[in-house]
């Protein structure tokens, strides 16, 4: 497992947020399993205020035999906040069921 933090300077606006993440790098052997974000301060995301730690994004990846790259293979995402000081816990996950290459194949 690695961990980074994003370069501020290099991040598109609507992407703001991941100044206030670490993200961690999972490897299994020499291949990309997962990496989560999980914000290290207090952030705004989906319009929401985001206490410290109860965000948490993990992306997980599948490798291209083809060309030994990876694709998203799922996202999850998981975060609270208080709305009417009642507090929201928020789950979202996604699967991606095809990517096409430039010649309508189908990767992965």
């Amino acid at each position: 497992m690695f961990s980074f933090l994003y370069d501020p300077s290099k991040l598109e606006p609507e992407l703001k947020f991941g100044k206030k993440v670490k993200g961690l790098i999972y490897l299994v052997g020499d291949d990309l399993e997962k990496v989560e974000l999980v914000n290290t301060e207090p952030l705004k995301f989906m319009g929401q205020k985001i206490e410290w730690g109860v965000f948490q994004c993990t992306v997980y990846f599948q490798k291209i035999p083809e060309n030994g790259g990876y694709i998203v293979k799922s996202l999850d995402e998981r975060y609270e906040y208080l709305s009417k000081k009642e507090s929201i816990t928020s789950e979202i996950s996604r699967e991606n069921t095809s990517y096409m290459d430039k010649n309508d194949q189908t990767m992965g």
